[in-house]
């Protein structure tokens, strides 16, 4: 539903925006909530002619919104560190395939997020990404190309009951699923 709304253009509007490169790629970055007042956030493809490319560092970093969605265009290749933290209304995250770089402490914080979808370009789920995530019921990992869960990962996740490991994570950092209290099944 917010991808059709995206694509009619019905957008957020107020964000902030900034000019950054990702790689050899020249785009905008969301940098921020500016006037946007949406708790149904959706970032558009283009800013100004060019694609919307990434989410800066702290970029909705416990905003003042009480944001419970956020849709993330396929164009998105990057989330930079602390990009959601603190969002303690945020309930759902789809993170598309597009996106190959994923900051630490992403979503550090973000005590309603409930489910997450992790598109298939992540290869390393960073230090602190869900941590203290503590609604947190479905990571969705089966189906991905994760090779590396870092440090305290999933620290916290108290509603996390099950996870399936996929066949390509070949490093699993310290703490990852500590104090995951209601973690009962885990499948390598």
């Amino acid at each position: 539903e917010l991808a059709n709304k995206a694509e009619k253009g019905e957008t957020s509007k107020g964000l902030i925006f900034k000019k950054q490169k990702a790689g050899d790629v020249e785009g905008y970055f969301v940098s921020g909530m500016g006037e946007c007042t949406d708790t149904v956030v959706i970032i558009p493809n283009e800013y100004e002619g060019l694609k919307v490319i990434g989410i800066a560092a702290n970029a909705f970093k416990k905003s003042d919104v009480a944001i419970t969605q956020v849709y993330i265009p396929d164009s998105i290749t990057s989330l930079k560190h602390h990009a959601f933290a603190g969002c303690a209304s945020l309930e759902y995250v789809k993170i598309p395939d597009t996106v190959t770089d994923m900051g630490s402490n992403t979503f550090e914080g973000c005590e309603s997020l409930k489910q997450v979808y992790i598109g298939k370009g992540i290869t390393e789920i960073p230090q602190n990404a869900f941590n203290g995530c503590k609604s947190l019921e479905a990571a969705l990992l089966a189906d991905t190309n994760v090779t590396k869960v870092g440090n305290s990962a999933f620290y916290g996740c108290t509603s996390l009951t099950g996870l399936t490991v996929p066949d390509s994570v070949t490093s699993m950092g310290g703490y990852a699923f500590q104090n995951c209290t209601y973690l009962k099944n885990v499948t390598f």
